[in-house]
């Protein structure tokens, strides 16, 4: 039971890296990272922090666009897979 509950936390970890594997959602996970280790930090005051960083990406990535530079809103893709699946929903 002990080894089986920590291949828990193994996979849990590697599936939410496998998830957010694109260029702009990595540094958010180090900081989620970074703020976790202080530990005058309770879970409400991290999701708090999290929601607001959630919020301000997407206000800044509403006012920006992608980055990349063109205007097209073809069917060409962002770069970023699990966005586009959940865009043509």
């Amino acid at each position: 039971m002990t080894i089986g509950g920590g291949m828990v936390v193994a996979v849990g970890y590697a599936m939410v890296i496998n998830m957010m594997a694109s260029k702009e959602v990595w540094p958010f996970f180090a900081i989620g990272f970074a703020l976790a280790a202080i530990k005058d930090l309770t879970l409400i005051a991290l999701g708090a922090i999290g929601l607001s960083m959630a919020l301000m990406y997407l206000a800044l990535e509403a006012k920006g666009g992608n980055g990349s530079g063109s205007n097209n809103s073809g069917d060409a893709g962002t770069g970023d897979p699990l966005g586009d699946i959940i865009d043509d929903y």
